[in-house]
């Protein structure tokens, strides 16, 4: 199994990397693609490698989402020197385009293919590494200016002109390209929570450096680095982390470092209290509604405590930005609390059934009340 490491031209720009094995002139692997914009799919690769030419069928592209090919297929020439395959690429879904990828381990699909040479040929070459790495970024909260700082230090060492951001809002996708059209395009949200900044070389057809930023609202944060030495990508990878370290909020760091021990110490608290509730119905209804109400606490924290904010304009007072999340964590954490207490005193307090259903339902109507406006000013 060789891998191979290139950029796609065209309709999509991206880099890619490949895993391919071959054995009699059949090729069979499986190729990954991340676009400039940050979007990664996967494919089977099927089909023969004759004469130095490459001819694949393109398969079982994973995600299985809208909006991305169910089969496609590629066609190239392998050089000489067993180190490079250029060619075309199409898909079922409308897109083409052309691709080059290159051998980042010493040939073997060269002693597949290429002929036989003379023992006195000179040497042949060997392919051009490419170092590719993917980190988790730390939670942020930008401002313009704070944007324009991390978008300087993603920019050095590259020659990218102009950026490209794709940002998702209520399930609406928008591509812009340069800061400024980002930043005066008043159609946009003031607070954005999903976007992806990508410095792309090959699209410029600069080069084959590439830095892609992804900002979440639920999952990680993470930063995707692309080029041919390894201490640059190394050291991208660092400065990157770095910048943004500054503009996260340490209270909202430590609770999604350690906010599971809430739940688990409401849990434990659960379990002590469980063998004083008198029977087994009364037990598993304890277990139920406690249960329920942990899985709730932690759908609150990701609906008002978003890995990522970038403030468009209009940002909120320093004060507010930074104590926000410490003030979501407190009322999280006293919620659950006092759930687990209110629980316990309807199951052992000796109380009626008629008036151990009226508190369930008093809970579930405070709570709702509780978490409704929370969750709308998220």
């Amino acid at each position: 199994m060789d891998t191979w490491v290139g950029v796609i031209a065209g309709t999509n720009h991206g880099h890619l990397t490949c895993e391919l094995e071959v054995e009699g002139g059949r090729v069979v692997g499986r190729l990954t693609v991340v676009e400039q914009t940050g979007l990664t799919y996967s494919a089977s690769v099927e089909g023969t490698l004759i004469e130095n030419h490459l001819k694949a069928t393109l398969s079982d592209f994973k995600p299985g989402v809208d909006g991305l090919p169910t089969a496609g297929g590629l066609q190239g020439s392998l050089s000489p020197n067993g180190c490079e395959v250029e060619g075309d690429w199409q898909t079922n879904a409308g897109t083409h385009g052309t691709f080059r990828m290159c051998r980042a381990q010493p040939p073997a699909l060269a002693a597949e293919a290429a002929p036989a040479t003379p023992t006195t040929a000179a040497p042949a070459p060997q392919p051009v590494a490419f170092v590719t790495k993917t980190i988790s970024l730390p939670s942020c909260r930008l401002e313009v200016q704070g944007l324009a700082g991390l978008l300087h230090v993603a920019q050095q060492g590259t020659t990218v002109l102009r950026p490209s951001f794709t940002i998702t809002h209520r399930g609406r996708t928008l591509i812009k390209s340069g800061i400024e059209a980002f930043t005066s395009d008043r159609s946009l949200p003031h607070v954005i929570y999903d976007m992806s900044i990508t410095f792309n070389e090959a699209t410029e057809g600069r080069g084959y450096r590439a830095v892609v930023i992804n900002l979440k609202k639920h999952e990680p944060n993470s930063l995707f680095v692309f080029g041919t030495d390894g201490t640059w990508v190394e050291g991208k990878c660092a400065e990157v982390k770095a910048y943004l370290q500054d503009y996260q909020t340490r209270i909202g760091y430590l609770y999604r470092q350690h906010g599971l021990w809430i739940n688990s110490i409401l849990f434990l608290g659960m379990l002590a209290v469980l063998p004083s509730v008198p029977t087994i119905r009364q037990r598993l209804l304890f277990v139920g509604l406690m249960g329920a109400s942990l899985v709730g606490l932690v759908s609150l924290h990701r609906l008002v405590m978003p890995s990522s904010k970038v403030y468009l304009i209009d940002p909120p007072p320093a004060l507010w930005r930074k104590g926000q999340e410490a003030i979501v964590g407190t009322v999280v954490a006293t919620v659950g609390a006092g759930i687990l207490a209110f629980l316990s005193y309807l199951f052992t307090g000796g109380l009626s059934d008629a008036l151990k259903w009226l508190g369930i339902q008093a809970l579930l109507q405070s709570v709702w009340i509780l978490f409704r406006p929370l969750a709308a000013c998220r």
